[in-house]
């Protein structure tokens, strides 16, 4: 206290008076990218509890969303499948959506709710968007200097499964077009696998505008 005391004395610190509750400001909810009919349709289907698929046309390849007792368990981006069909979904603009009542019969390949859906993925489409494209045509190559550390990433299946896509492919892009997971969660197991010196990436061609 003395130590305080002799601080404020000697101005090198104030005293600020707290701000009642209601007064402090809160900190804003996380901006939502994905297009609001979009958010519109998806809550009402989960609100309504309604069971069927949503087909999004009128743009550049085939896009459904299958919904089951109002939960999203699947969606097809063309031939992609599951979350990361979804948040590709997500990611693009316009279009013409149109809801049919049906039983769903494919795999039910996502579990999580559709408020988690939309936050997440409004996370990965921003982050997305802010990567430099033209890195998604690097070279990737296996660093046989230190193939001991695979061992390290066994126990991994994330960085396992993108590894093994890494010895059949030799670009980034055609990595993430290959993986189950969503585009953001393959393209941050890369950057590991390049920390751990596992893989290198070496700069591509740079792609046209």
């Amino acid at each position: 206290a003395s130590i305080l005391v002799e601080l404020f004395n000697r101005e090198c610190l104030s005293v600020v008076e707290e701000k009642p509750d209601e007064l402090i400001e809160k900190p804003s909810e996380p901006r939502l990218v994905v297009e609001s009919w979009l958010i519109k349709v998806l809550r009402n289907a989960e609100n309504r509890k309604l069971t069927g698929v949503l087909e999004i046309g009128r743009r550049r390849v085939k896009e459904m969303i299958f919904i089951h007792e109002g939960q999203v368990v699947n969606a097809f981006h063309g031939r992609v499948k599951g979350k990361k069909a979804l948040y590709r979904i997500f990611a693009e603009r316009g279009g013409a959506p149109r809801f049919e009542h049906q039983p769903v019969v494919v795999k039910h390949d996502i579990q999580e709710s559709i408020e988690e859906l939309i936050q997440d993925g409004s996370w990965e489409v921003k982050n997305l968007k802010n990567l430099r494209r033209a890195s998604f045509n690097h070279q990737i190559t296996i660093n046989a200097h230190n193939v001991e550390k695979v061992s390290r990433i066994k126990s991994r299946p994330g960085l396992k499964d993108v590894f093994t896509l890494v010895q059949q492919h030799g670009r980034i892009q055609d990595v993430i077009d290959d993986s189950e997971l969503t585009d953001l969660r393959t393209y941050n197991h890369l950057l590991t696998l390049a920390k751990l010196g596992v893989i290198n990436i070496e700069k591509g061609e740079e792609e046209s505008v």
